[in-house]
């Protein structure tokens, strides 16, 4: 195929992601409220009930303004099949279907077609490290498909039913923990997160950032359709998980998003760190249940929805910037970017923000919607005579000590990305109007929604029901404050006479790129500090030595690597491949009588599960 054929296929398929978010969007408005789809024999029920609505609704804004930015970057993906963007429409689609499904078959069905699209986009760019990651991904979702298939047998062998309708206060706490273990892994929640930060930065960026803005929100979507509608009690136990398992995801996700050098590996770290938040949220939540105290449960569903839209957006935005930042210079390492701030003052500016808003500073959407989470803490401190009040305090503390180290993951992006002079890689291209516009548009609603929230919050409650505590927030007045104060600054730091003078670099050449800071001079107390979390790998390479204390050069290498996959996964792969090979040396003789038998057994097993499930008599 010529290149001028294939890029006139290119431009007619990258309209396909925008075609089908327009038409979930008229779907939204004409489908009515409930519906039936006979498929053959099977009629797939499908319902927008509340929470659907509200994730459907996300899902439709999300993808359209990456669709927008899709128009501009389908240009990076020139050479490869055009299909790969007709399998982002159909990512979409899939993940449309999947919240709105009310039946668990129709639910799995899309599931896997969710799972599987994404496989493929993930695998897409066809290098070593692309397979290897979509290996870890395919794994590590069908395992948690395998128990979110195993919840919903059980669901159904209890009420003889596939409808959700009748799944509604029927989840004991073993069928419970099954589902909510199932969708933690989808989620990418500590210590199921590994396929996470392999997947994202192999990922064409437009799909990484449909990936954490609105796929991760499917399984939040699942574990609050479970916990909240599914469950018939609200066990301590399964709050208390939630709550640990959050914590845990919280500062191991900021920890390593703080130390991680890679611009789209430390985002998906990023993403582990709020999903985090959101299991904490909804073990808050389903304590407040327990407890009985309506506040607590209230204002802990609030921060969830909330944190999940804002989270949608931005995270979406950081990820679409990051693909630009790496189509202009060919570079994912950020200790060999620098200048871009020059190189698109714009781009600079809507990373900018975007960065402030996710380090949740005042008066940002991220802030209100973490000021929610502070508060649903406070709440539950206030339950007298409860030994787990020491335990929220400790939540307190976590929350405010990975507040720090996220504020510290953008320093370091911004400040070494972006400002300063180019560490070696060479900007190649710029950013097109289209991609600037997908990102900024998720800017802009971060923007108005952190400036003036209730709005959108009376929208959600008008859809979902939702009550919380008196906040006495009002974001316009610190905005102006804050204006207020950077301008008495600014007046009291003003000098008569401008003075200029050359800044000092250490005794060594201005020009150099290694007299600027690194991701790891700006991270090496912490890393310290905090060394038992890591697995570090370092390395210290000589040239040929000049005299016995002077050298021409000296290479420095330091590698990073997660605690979980080295201590754990790396010693289970290589315990359970050792068991295969025993395991295939004891089955494989070569006898065909032998495997003739394995096939009578197998049927014979088939045959009396069938039986049980069905209730007949072998």
């Amino acid at each position: 195929m010529s290149e001028g054929s294939s890029s006139r296929i290119l431009n007619v398929y990258k309209y396909i992601p925008f075609t089908v978010s327009s038409l979930i969007v008229l779907s939204l408005f004409l489908l009515p409220r409930e519906f039936v789809l006979q498929l053959g024999f099977f009629g797939a029920h499908f319902k927008l009930d509340a929470l659907s609505t509200f994730f459907s609704s996300l899902l439709v804004f999300v993808s359209l303004y990456v669709s927008v930015y899709t128009l501009g970057y389908a240009k990076e993906l020139k050479g490869k099949p055009p299909v790969l963007l007709s399998l982002t429409g159909l990512f979409i689609l899939s993940m449309f279907f999947t919240l709105i499904s009310n039946d668990l078959v129709s639910f799995l069905f899309f599931w896997e077609i969710m799972s599987l699209s994404s496989f493929y986009l993930v695998i897409s760019d066809e290098k070593k490290e692309s397979s290897r990651a979509g290996f870890i991904y395919f794994l590590m979702t069908h395992l948690g498909t395998a128990l979110i298939m195993l919840s919903f047998i059980l669901l159904y062998l209890k009420t003889s039913s596939v409808s959700f309708d009748s799944f509604r206060g029927s989840a004991d706490s073993y069928i419970l923990l099954l589902a909510l273990l199932g969708f933690s892994i989808k989620a990418g929640v500590v210590p199921f997160h590994v396929w996470l930060p392999y997947a994202h930065p192999v990922a064409p960026s437009n799909v990484s950032a449909l990936m954490s803005g609105v796929m991760l929100n499917t399984a939040i979507y699942g574990m609050m359709r479970f916990l909240f509608e599914f469950s018939s009690s609200n066990s301590p136990l399964i709050s208390l998980l939630l709550i640990l398992f959050g914590c845990l995801s919280l500062v191991y996700g900021a920890i390593y998003s703080l130390t991680e050098s890679s611009v789209k590996k430390f985002l998906a770290y990023s993403s582990i760190e709020n999903m985090g938040l959101l299991v904490m949220g909804m073990g808050l939540a389903n304590f407040g249940l327990h407890k009985g105290v309506l506040p607590i449960y209230s204002t802990a569903k609030a921060f969830l929805l909330l944190h999940t839209l804002n989270h949608s957006l931005l995270k979406s935005s950081l990820f679409m910037g990051a693909g630009v930042v790496v189509k202009m210079t060919h570079e994912y390492d950020m200790n060999r970017l620098g200048g871009l701030s020059k190189s698109s003052p714009m781009l600079f500016y809507l990373m900018l923000t975007s960065s402030l808003f996710m380090s949740a500073l005042p008066p940002s959407n991220m802030f209100f919607s973490e000021l929610l989470l502070y508060k649903t803490l406070l709440l539950s401190l206030n339950i007298k005579g409860d030994s787990t009040a020491y335990m929220f305090v400790l939540m307190l503390t976590l929350l405010a000590l990975s507040g720090v180290f996220v504020g510290a993951t953008f320093v370091k992006f911004i400040g070494v990305a972006f400002l300063g002079k180019p560490r070696g890689a060479k900007v190649s291209s710029k950013p097109s109007l289209t991609e600037l516009v997908g990102i900024g548009v998720p800017v802009l609603s971060s923007l108005l929604l952190g400036l003036y929230p209730y709005p959108v919050f009376s929208l959600l409650s008008s859809v979902y029901p939702l009550e919380i505590a008196e906040l006495n927030y009002v974001p316009i007045n610190i905005l102006l404050l804050s204006l207020v104060l950077l301008l008495i600054l600014a007046f009291i730091t003003r000098r008569s006479k401008v003075r200029m003078y050359e800044t000092w670099v250490c005794g060594l050449d201005e020009e150099n790129p290694s007299a600027q800071a690194t991701t790891l001079s700006q991270t090496y107390s912490i890393r310290r500090l905090f060394s038992m979390f890591y697995s570090t790998v370092s390395e210290i390479n000589f040239d040929a030595e000049i005299k016995k204390y002077f050298r021409s050069s000296i290479l420095y290498k330091e590698e990073i690597k997660d605690v979980f996959e080295e201590k754990i996964y790396r010693k289970l792969t290589a315990y359970i491949l050792d068991i295969s090979d025993h395991v295939r040396r004891f089955l494989q003789t070569g006898n065909i009588n032998l495997y003739i038998s394995y096939i009578f057994l197998t049927l014979l097993l088939c045959f009396i599960v069938y039986a049980i499930l069905t209730g007949e008599k072998p």
